[in-house]
């Protein structure tokens, strides 16, 4: 299942109305963790990349070989933060030891070099923190309430009893708490709700949130169905590069931003902007601004998850 998006504001009225629980929003690689009937296990990504095929994660697959026959989980991959091997540690947004981190994650998620996965085996170690179960011992669990998946789903990790399989718990108190300790939130679930394989209502994700206006000093290359316009908008703050925001925009904005951008006349980016881009941009003099939305910010002061909010076109 995946989640719809919440409002912080209302945080109160989710816990006051007695029909929700709140659990931990953490930031990894969702993966269903899947041990078939015949004994074949499988870890899942949303991308349909099945890692227990490319044997990058040996942890994992040893936790899955744990499961009951003919069992699903659903949970999220993680690993935790360290960074003095983080690749990508100006984007961090907690670099202390122990707190979850994606780039991390990712990193060894997308490692398929046998010598490289043994190297990264113990210098980033992973983690599944399961927060649901579809199916277990044969019985499909899908359409039982939440509370009673989660129940089960409880009784079977503490039975596997493996560090690297963790149970992702729940509150029923104190939501607003968890949300303000949380760096990415949590995320509000229905207690009666079933589990579908869409994106619903029953979960809904709330994440935290801040707005300011940044500068446009570039633009990169759209690919698949952005080809021939912008992809994201290279943005900054009194000088400081905050990070590219390509989110939250129309078709229709795209189309005049690329047309506007195009004609704009051409800079010749330093060697620290190109850096910390990190990827190919064209640099122009424009005054174009943009209202964006984004998470929080990273230690070096780049938002994460920025998306447009507006956009201040400069007066004629």
């Amino acid at each position: 299942m995946l989640c719809q998006i919440g409002n912080p504001e209302i945080l109160e009225k989710y816990e006051e109305s007695g029909k929700k629980v709140a659990e931990r929003k953490i930031d990894g690689v969702r993966v269903a963790v899947i041990k078939e009937a015949d004994g074949t296990i499988k870890m899942v990504n949303r991308r349909k990349i099945d890692y227990a095929l490319i044997h990058n994660l040996p942890q994992l697959e040893a936790v899955t070989e744990l499961l009951p026959n003919d069992t699903i989980a659903d949970g999220e991959v993680t690993s935790l933060c360290n960074p003095e091997i983080c690749p990508n540690r100006d984007e961090c947004r907690n670099p202390k030891i122990g707190f979850p981190c994606r780039n991390l994650c990712q990193r060894r998620c997308g490692t398929k070099n046998s010598s490289e996965v043994e190297k990264k085996r113990k210098l980033i170690p992973v983690f599944v923190n399961s927060f649901d179960v579809l199916r277990l011992h044969g019985k499909k669990v899908e359409s039982l309430p939440y509370l009673d998946r989660k129940g089960l789903l409880k009784d079977f990790v503490r039975d596997i009893n493996h560090p690297a399989l963790q149970y992702l718990g729940y509150i029923t108190k104190g939501f607003r708490k968890l949300f303000d300790a949380e760096p990415e939130g949590i995320v509000a679930k229905a207690i009666n709700s079933p589990y579908v394989h869409k994106r619903s209502f029953y979960w809904l994700k709330v994440k935290h949130s801040d707005k300011e206006v940044v500068h446009v000093v570039g633009f990169t290359e759209g690919k698949g169905e952005f080809e021939g316009l912008f992809g994201s908008l290279v943005c900054m703050r009194e000088g400081q590069y905050v990070g590219n925001c390509g989110g939250g925009f129309t078709i229709e904005e795209r189309k005049r931003l690329t047309e506007i951008l195009r004609r704009c006349p051409r800079l010749k980016p330093s060697f620290k902007l190109r850096r910390e881009v990190g990827e190919p941009f064209t640099m122009v003099k424009t005054s174009i601004k943009l209202e964006v939305m984004f998470q929080e910010k990273s230690y070096r002061g780049r938002n994460y998850a920025p998306r447009k909010k507006g956009i201040i076109y400069p007066k004629h």
